[in-house]
Formats: C-alpha cells, structure tokens, sequence
C-alpha cells in the first residue's frame, strides 16, 4: 500500500490494525517527528520500521532517531556516493566579495536578513562581481541552468531584475510565489528561456531538477544541514551534465560564524584535518571533484577557524547558556552543531561545561580532574562490543566485584578502564571498578557519551574470530580502532596488574598469541621518526599492503623467515595501521586492519614485504591511505 502523508493525516486510523503490516517504509523521515507524522507511527506496530532521509540531522530539537533507539541502521555520505558515481562530481570556488559582514547582527545562532539585504542591495558592485565571476569560470552563461540562493525576497527580487538587466534572464521564485508560476518557471529554466532561479530558503529540499548545472551561494549559510541540501540540487546526475559548478562568495564573518562547518561537510574532513586540507588546496577530493578558494577567501576562512579554535571553550559555554533549557549532550551537540571532538579538546568535558555553565550535575568527587581527562581519551572507541561492556559499568545497580565474566569482555573491561583512568588506575579490577563508580558525574556522562560514540562508529566491526579462529580470547574487531595499550591488553600480554610497557619499534612478536603485531604510521616526519625508522608503508590496493621491516631484519634469519612462512608454521600477522602520529592533541588509535598473508618481498635490512589483507580495508580508509602515501 502506498499513501501520502496528507491522505493519512485526513482520516481515521482505527480502522487500521496496529500491527497489520509486517513492514513500514517512511520517506523523508527527518519530518517524523511532525504531529501529522507522529500521529501515524504512535499508532502503527509493525515487524520493521524503515525511514529513508538524505538529511537525518534535523535543525529544530526534535528527535527522529529515538524510534530507532538513537542508530543509524545505514549511511551514505555526500563523500561515498561522489566515490560510487551515484552524484554529479562539483567544481566549488569560493570567492571574495569584499563584504564586511562582522559587525552584521548575529541572534539565534545566525545573521539578521534584513542587515544582510540592506548590504547585498544597497549598490551594483556585488551584482557586478557575481556576473563577472560567472563569465569566467562558466563557458557559455546563455547555456546555464542555476540556482541562486539568496537572504531575502527583497534580494532575490533584486538579484533576478538585475541580472535580466545584464543579459542574463533570471526570476524570483519564492514562498509568495504562486504554485502555478513556480512551475512555470522550472519549466522554463529547463528549456533555457531563463538562465537562473533565486529563491531564499524554498529550493532546500523536496525539489528533483537534476539539469541544474550551477549554484551560487549569495548569503552565508549558517548550516551545515542547510548546505548540503542546497548544494544536492545541483548533485543529482542529468544526460549531458559533466560537473556541477558552485560559486561561493565569502565576506569578512562575525566571529560566531563557523566557516569549517561547511568544509567539514564538504570534505569530510575533522577539525584538525581542516586548516591542513585548506593549506593543500584539498589533495584528497573524489576524482572529477575540486576545491578552489581565491587568496583573500582562505585567509579569510584560515582565520576564522583559528578565531573560533581560540575561542572554543567561552563559544561551547555561551551556547549551552542560551539554549535556556537543560539539555542532554546528544542534544546539545546537534542543536548547536558543535563536536565531540570540540568538547573534549584540552581535556574538558560536557561535566566541565554544565558546570561552567551553572546546570545541575553530581557534586565532584575527589580525583576527578584525571577522569574528565580520561573521557577525552575514550573519544576513539568504536568496537560496538567494547560500547557494550562500557554501558554495563555506568548502570545505577552496582557492578559485583564478583561477576562472571568471559575472557574477552575482561581484558576489553581492562582496557577501558585503564583509558579512563590512566596513572591512577588501581591494579585489581575490582578496585578499578569502585574508583570509577565513585564519580557519579563521570557515570552519567558516560551514559550520553557512549551512544554517540557508537552512533559516529563508520565501520562494519568484524570479530577477529572470523579471520583467525584460534583467538577467541583476543576482544579486537576489524576496521575498529585502538591505542597500544589497549592492543596489548586485548592479546593478553598486559593488564592492570602487569601495565603495557612502552613500545618503541614498530613490531611486536607475542608468543601467547603466536601473533607477529605491525603497527604502521603512515605519515612520519623526521622529527618524531629517526633516519632508521623512516620505513615506506602504503596501501598498494584495498587488500595489498607494502610494509618494509626493521632495519637489521634479513630474509634468512629467524625473524624473516618466520614472515615469509606464517602459514606454515601456524602463526599470525595482524596489521594496525594510522594516518598520523597525532589526532589533534591526542594521540592517533591505530585502525586493525586485520589478519594478512604473506605475498612477495624484495631485499633485506629492510625486507620490503607485499601482504594481502585477508578482508579489503574500508573504501574510506584506502582513500585517506593514497593521500597519505602522495
């Protein structure tokens, strides 16, 4: 059966058993949490429900994921669908418009519309700039089909007679504009009797015109949500159709404007990544794509990342304050669409903020300064079976020092703790557990963090078992992330008795596990990496390796000869791999990459060795993997 929202809302619904469908598929799911569309799902219990959505993070509070206890069951990202050549790859440029806009008005997280129209039509010279912007990066103008979007009706009322005026016929098509006229003018931008639509907020979403051909953004966007689905109007593939052009025209900022915010959702990229990304013209775009800012628009961009970096903690603060209501950190995070990563920086914690920001939490107890910092620590969990064993420790109902637990959920339960915790970690796990349950506040957040930690997971975790059936003790899944000391716990070799030692090499042979363990930086510098350690890792193929050895390893010796015949004699080679040493001020967790078998190598002192992955890395991954390899 297929219906329409607004037939179902007209009549009633106790005529329809609850459970009478097996499965309930709803498109546009990020408007389910409307009263139209709450009213039908309170009421429908079927097997499965299905929600389909290109944007799942809504602008408003109000939650759609909490039908789907907070999980998002598949995603495919603007990044993965330019990869798979299911969008239209873009040319983005963003340029200067030498239009100060940072004494502009900023209330409710954006700027005043009607300050940005005083400036944006007071005077011809951003019209003037904007169709000289267009006659250079475009070949033919008469053959274009563009969207522009604009602040307000006033500007794109304006924008539309002016560019008619140029040569360039263009309409304004708004909320005040009639439906039959709004179609009347699609039409026409098909067939090309006109050349550009301006609106304000009306083509967001809901809109499929795959022939668009350019966009061109004329007032800052202050979503990152809200840029996507401008710019997935022109994403969609159309017969003829090479690349979507974006012209992007950036002025001074208010400080409170986030520039990051849309190149993080353009690149994919974390803050720390950001200001390398910019700095290197963008080495790691999916091919067909590109980045392109002019000087003045990068120096513009550059400092206000770095503004809004020096500013975090006051800017994190000041926000939560003016939400005027208490809030959870799911919650706050996607209302004002800060990161985890921004929260954590400096070894704060949404406990240090609520506090700072004078909401009620449980009272610190004593310590708890290194706990707060060992949250920040926590940030690169992903292994789902980890998360599990997490959420076990933060339950009200206190923790038996005595419970029963399988081999690898303790070293997992170890590992974790000992994150947390750090130099003050107590060496039996009982007394591990008990300083942990002392803190109250850190349970709580524990509780809000876990989930998103989970929920930001972007692997298929893959249990060690499937690849190597002799560990079933080792808690380690493939394509999920972990720190040395963790790695080291999770095989057995250490624990909070006996605390894993620093590893100065690369390479770790561990006979409990018959395991040879390879951890792989794939970006060295000379300043953290002598001349001898300076070895050639890259990803030849998503399931080939090339690795090259210690120096003084050679093919006959035991140590060569164990690599070249694993097989044979029954031990394993597990490959742990990272981009860079450092993730922001943290220290990078390795990727495990999983179980891999030796192929070829050539020479000695180093050998340079080729080893097959015995499951491909992820896409992702391997795309970051060439980048770093140049």
């Amino acid at each position: 059966m297929f219906a329409s929202i607004q037939s179902l809302s007209q009549r009633s619904l106790e005529d329809i058993t609850p459970n009478y469908f097996r499965i309930v598929i709803v498109d546009e799911f990020h408007r389910a949490a409307a009263a139209t569309y709450r009213r039908l799902l309170d009421h429908l219990r079927p097997d499965e429900l299905l929600g389909l959505t290109a944007t799942p993070e809504r602008t408003d509070t109000l939650d759609i994921l909490g039908r789907f206890e907070g999980r998002l069951a598949f995603e495919l990202r603007l990044w993965e669908a330019l990869e798979e050549d299911i969008l239209c790859p873009f040319q983005y440029f963003g340029i200067h418009d030498d239009v100060d806009l940072s004494s502009v008005a900023w209330t409710r997280g954006r700027y005043d519309d009607s300050a940005l129209e005083n400036l944006y039509t007071a005077n011809d010279y951003r019209v003037r700039l904007v169709l000289e912007e267009i006659r250079r990066r475009i070949l033919n103008p008469s053959r274009m089909r563009a969207l522009g979007f604009c602040a307000t009706v006033q500007h794109a009322e304006f924008m539309a007679k002016r560019f008619s005026e140029h040569g360039l016929p263009a309409l304004a098509v708004t909320g005040n504009t009639a439906s039959g006229i709004r179609d009347a003018a699609r039409r026409r931008l098909i067939e090309r009797d006109v050349n550009v639509l301006f609106s304000v907020d009306l083509f967001n979403e809901g809109f499929d015109l795959p022939e668009i051909d350019t966009v061109l953004f004329l007032r800052p966007t202050e979503s990152a949500t809200v840029f996507l689905q401008q710019l997935g109007r022109g994403l969609r593939q159309s017969e003829g159709k090479d690349c979507l052009t974006v012209l992007d025209f950036i002025g001074r900022a208010n400080r409170r404007f986030r520039f990051e915010l849309r190149y993080r959702a353009l690149t994919g990229a974390s803050r720390a990544q950001l200001k390398e990304q910019i700095n290197q013209r963008f080495p790691s775009l999916p091919a067909g794509c590109s980045i392109q800012l002019d000087r003045v628009a990068q120096d513009i961009v550059l400092e206000n990342i770095s503004q809004a970096i020096g500013h975090d903690w006051a800017n994190l603060t000041r926000d939560l304050i003016e939400l005027k209501r208490d809030v959870d950190l799911a919650t706050y995070l996607k209302d004002t669409e800060h990161t985890v990563d921004e929260l954590y920086r400096g070894g704060r914690s949404w406990t240090t903020l609520r506090r700072d920001a004078q909401l009620p939490w449980p009272a610190a107890a004593e310590g708890e300064r290194e706990l707060t910092k060992g949250l920040s620590r926590l940030l690169h969990i992903d292994d789902p079976s980890w998360i599990r064993i997490a959420r076990t420790v933060t339950r009200d109902s206190a923790f038996p020092a005595d419970t029963h637990l399988e081999e690898a959920d303790r070293r997992a339960l170890e590992a974790l703790l000992l994150t947390i915790l750090g130099d003050t970690c107590p060496r039996s796990l009982p007394d591990a557990m008990e300083a942990l349950r002392r803190h109250r506040s850190i349970l709580l957040e524990l509780r809000q963090l876990l989930p998103l930690l989970e929920s930001a997971a972007t692997h298929i975790a893959i249990p060690i078992a499937e690849q190597v059936a002799i560990l079933p003790s080792v808690p380690l899944t493939l394509h999920s992330r972990y720190t040395l000391d963790e790695i080291q716990i999770a095989i057995g070799r250490s624990g909070l008795e006996n605390r894993p030692p620093n590893l100065q090499a690369g390479v770790l042979w561990d006979r409990g596990s018959n395991s040879d363990l390879f951890f792989v930086t794939l970006e060295k510098s000379e300043r953290h990496y002598s001349p001898t350690t300076l070895y050639r890792d890259y990803a030849i193929s998503p399931d080939l390796f090339h690795w090259e050895s210690q120096n003084m390893t050679r093919e006959a010796g035991d140590t060569g000869q164990r690599y070249i015949h694993h097989r044979e004699s029954g031990s394993n080679v597990l490959l742990f791999v990272r981009r860079r040493r450092k993730d922001g001020n943290r220290t990078a967790a390795y990727t495990f990459l999983g179980a891999v078998d030796y192929v070829e190598h050539r020479g000695e002192r180093p050998m340079a060795i080729t080893w097959r992955l015995r499951r491909p890395m992820p896409a992702d991954f391997y795309r970051e993997a060439k980048v770093a390899a140049g």
